[in-house]
């Protein structure tokens, strides 16, 4: 019996792929022409769909709740950090360890609609797990989305070569205005147990850093009683230091 090996080459592949996207797209837009599906304009619903961090579904799952929901505290401390005049609704959206590229996505079809396919020309999808540590988006009286981003540190120092990284991603993600997407309102917003110190703001994009030149920042307290550690004991550190001055 003789085999016969049919081969296709890299270029054939893309050809099809390419066709069969272009194929999509023109089925989708003629169902949005047609009234059979709605295009997809709410900001929430799109930061909702596009979250897929299992480890939020889990403790959504362990405590009984589908949807995390902030209590009256935080919500008035988040307001009086941020500077809103108008309360953060219980409904608010949240989200916890939410990627960059997420953000990046949902408000690209928020702003375009969702009845194509988008090229990545301008970079703002990198494909790797850069994050916000906490997210909240709610939709105030005069209809703009508050988006709310939230970096955490409850030990140890501030980095700033990493939020340097963080925040050339929102400046090409957001722009260097608070409001250069239209119907969104940008809001970053520093938490830790005492105010960041050693932080170097130069390179912040301004909506990051409104509060005179300084990031808004949020109190984070942290539970009273003492942490313990891993690490050198002290007579492990005297050995080396007795080894060293031999």
């Amino acid at each position: 019996m003789r085999r016969v090996m049919v081969t296709h080459s890299t270029s054939s592949y893309k050809d099809v792929l390419c066709q069969w996207m272009l194929t999509l797209n023109r089925l989708h837009t003629i169902m949005l022409e047609k009234g059979l599906m709605e295009m997809n304009t709410d900001l929430i619903e799109l930061l909702s769909r596009f979250n897929r961090k299992e480890r939020f579904f889990l403790v959504g799952n362990a405590l009984g709740k589908k949807d995390f929901s902030l209590s009256c505290g935080f919500r008035k401390r988040l307001q009086h950090a941020v500077g809103l005049d108008e309360c953060i609704p219980a409904h608010a959206f949240v989200a916890m360890d939410y990627h960059l590229d997420w953000i990046a996505a949902a408000l690209t079809v928020f702003a375009e609609g969702d009845n194509k396919v988008f090229a990545n020309d301008e970079k703002l999808i990198m494909g790797n797990q850069e994050d916000v540590d906490f997210l909240v988006c709610f939709k105030d009286e005069e209809s703009i989305y508050n988006l709310i981003l939230l970096e955490a540190k409850g030990y140890g120092a501030w980095d700033s070569k990493q939020m340097k990284s963080k925040m050339k991603r929102l400046r090409r993600i957001f722009g260097d205005k608070e409001d250069c997407i239209t119907g969104v309102k940008s809001i970053f917003c520093l938490t830790s147990p005492s105010p960041p110190k050693g932080l170097k703001y130069e390179d912040w994009t301004k909506w990051c850093k409104p509060d005179n030149g300084l990031p808004y920042w949020l109190e984070l307290p942290l539970p009273e009683k003492g942490f313990l550690s891993q690490g050198a004991t002290l007579a492990e550190d005297l050995q080396k230091m007795d080894s060293i001055f031999a």
